[in-house]
């Protein structure tokens, strides 16, 4: 074989070895899934500042409806009495007088029974497969009422919303905040939301105080054991007896499971 010869050999040598080079290549090593592709992990200080709220400096990290929905309209951030009278909180829940600030939502015109506003959490990505617990005060007073419902937002692989808990225009009316404590237990990525639904009429305003999130279960409040009432003794003395009424809003207690 003569010298050209054996450069078209040699050149060809080459080119078929580049080729299968670059074909048998291992491919480049991927990340792990816990880190970039599943995006950056939350801390428990940080979940507590992005979901914590008392609203008297604004609506925190929570964001106002997103919804291009036209029955779709905000919630109000307020302080004192609301507008109408008979229903909502005459003051907010973290300092108990007219000064304070809560959210609620305004069931007096322009609004019209089946409208409704959202309150979304920034995405809450744990991923430490430990319960969460979460609890706000409510105020659902009125004649009217609508719903109130808070669900969690799986935001990742797929768009699935769970009702975690709700407060429905059966459930009974009170003039005082009452608290909800929920046990969460993350599985992904998710938002909290809070949706507020008017009811049939003027007289429906709900509102929402002091949100926050603790780790673990929510503990489980112990019922009192009631004390026996004993029975009166007879007595031959005549009695007389005199009936007082005084004007009290209605009151009543919903269970939270």
């Amino acid at each position: 074989m003569d010298h050209i010869s054996l450069q078209i050999v040699f050149i060809l040598f080459t080119s078929v070895t580049h080729l299968y080079g670059a074909t048998i290549k291992p491919p480049a090593t991927q990340a792990p899934a816990n880190e970039s592709s599943w995006g950056n992990r939350s801390s428990m200080s940080e979940v507590q500042k992005m979901l914590s709220c008392t609203f008297d400096d604004g609506f925190c990290s929570w964001i106002l409806n997103d919804d291009t929905d036209i029955k779709a309209f905000n919630w109000t951030r307020h302080f004192g009495p609301t507008i109408t009278a008979d229903t909502g909180p005459d003051f907010d829940h973290t300092l108990g007088n007219n000064t304070g600030y809560y959210v609620y939502i305004e069931s007096s015109s322009p609004q019209d029974v089946g409208q409704y506003a959202k309150l979304s959490s920034p995405t809450i990505d744990t991923w430490n497969s430990n319960y969460l617990c979460f609890t706000m005060w409510y105020h659902a007073y009125g004649k009217n009422l609508g719903d109130l419902i808070i669900y969690q937002n799986q935001t990742q692989f797929l768009n699935k919303n769970t009702v975690l808990w709700s407060f429905q225009s059966v459930n009974v009316s009170s003039a005082n905040w009452r608290e909800v404590k929920i046990s969460i237990m993350p599985t992904g990525p998710f938002k909290i939301v809070i949706k507020g639904i008017v009811g049939d009429g003027f007289e429906g305003d709900i509102a929402i105080d002091d949100i926050n999130i603790l780790p673990g279960k929510c503990p489980i409040e112990k019922t009192a054991t009631p004390v026996p009432t004993p029975v009166p003794t007879t007595v031959s003395t005549t009695v007389s007896t005199r009936v007082t009424t005084r004007d009290t809003k209605p009151s009543g207690n919903l269970l939270v499971g």
